[in-house]
């Protein structure tokens, strides 16, 4: 709380901003310019909001990462079954993303584990999943593959939070 306490008593340095002068230094907006930013204009707002609310390349990392760790923890870890491992093994990359970014990336790690727990699921019981239950067996290693997900990448994001935390 001492943080809160000093950002609220500092004095502000930057004085007084003379609002008319910034206006006036502004560039006059033509006819075409409204025209060129009202064409792509929707496109372009689409494309940013987007971007912001899911990011192509960290979908891309949290997929190799998750299926690298999955795998790895089933092969490291004897004497428990490879889907318990890999539950694991997702968990770490979802924490480890939750670690390494400073911002919320829940779509991108849920998308990637549950993409991750299919392809598991499809490829360790091909003919299951094909000529068998397939769909709720791929369903629940899917879903148990996403939540495993999530919730390691909240716990990495409250551990990033804890760390970097200031001591009072």
């Amino acid at each position: 709380m001492a943080e809160r306490t000093d950002q609220l008593s500092r004095e502000d340095d930057a004085g007084e901003v003379d609002l008319d002068a910034i206006m006036d230094d502004q560039p006059d907006v033509t006819d075409e310019d409204v025209a060129d930013d009202t064409s792509d204009g929707f496109r372009s707002r689409i494309g940013r909001r987007l971007g912001k609310l899911f990011s192509i390349r960290t979908f891309g990392i949290a997929l190799v990462l998750t299926i690298t760790l999955a795998f790895v923890a089933g092969a490291i870890v004897p004497f428990i079954p490879d889907n318990v491992t890999g539950l694991l093994g997702v968990f770490l990359a979802g924490m480890t993303i939750g670690v390494g970014s400073s911002d919320r990336r829940y779509l991108e790690v849920g998308a990637a584990a549950l993409m991750a727990g299919a392809l598991t699921v499809l490829l360790s019981n091909f003919t299951i999943a094909v000529f068998g239950p397939g769909v709720p067996l791929v369903a629940i290693g899917a879903g148990s593959s996403g939540v495993a997900g999530l919730v390691g990448h909240y716990v990495g994001r409250d551990l990033r939070a804890g760390l970097t935390r200031e001591i009072e």
